[in-house]
């Protein structure tokens, strides 16, 4: 029974990978980070707050980056975290966007290099797109995930 539970568990999250890419496309970032973190409280039962600016004209490529940068900042503090309260913010400030995901968890050393691939792709994700990322955490202090890209201010340009 475990096993066939963890299978549909798995298959269930694949499958939400999938979708969420198409209401990217068609919805904005905004609100498939408002599906991600209602999706992810729900199903941890945990508090996960969403403070979302609504970004226009933002490209394909960087939204998909920073969608799947909070995926899996929002696993990593459920599931080595064991966080019981996250706040994601994303911002828009002239000339970039920022992703910020903080939780309550248990936090770790981060001057320790980490064995996982989660921390790996998200660095590589944001180099990809010109991006940065800034891990901040400790034993017993959460973890905070900040990631940074160029987005020029949509209201600066000539419409």
């Amino acid at each position: 029974m475990k096993h066939s539970t963890e299978e549909v568990a798995t298959a269930v999250h694949d499958l939400s990978h999938q979708l969420h890419s198409s209401v990217l496309h068609h919805l904005g970032l905004a609100k498939g980070l408002q599906g991600l973190c209602r999706t992810m409280s729900q199903q941890h039962d945990i508090v996960v707050d969403l403070d979302a600016d609504e970004v226009a004209d933002l490209p394909s490529d960087i939204s998909l980056c920073l969608f799947r940068v909070a995926q899996e900042s929002l696993s990593n503090a459920v599931k080595h975290g064991r966080a019981k309260q996250i706040a994601v913010q994303l911002l828009q400030n002239a000339g970039s966007l920022r992703l910020i995901v903080k939780d309550d968890g248990i936090g770790f050393d981060s001057t320790t290099p980490s064995n996982g691939l989660g921390l790996v792709s998200m660095h590589e994700r944001l180099r990809i797109v010109e991006g940065t990322l800034t891990l901040t955490s400790s034993p017993g202090q959460g973890t905070m995930i900040e990631a940074v890209v160029r987005h020029p201010d949509s209201s600066s340009t000539p419409g």
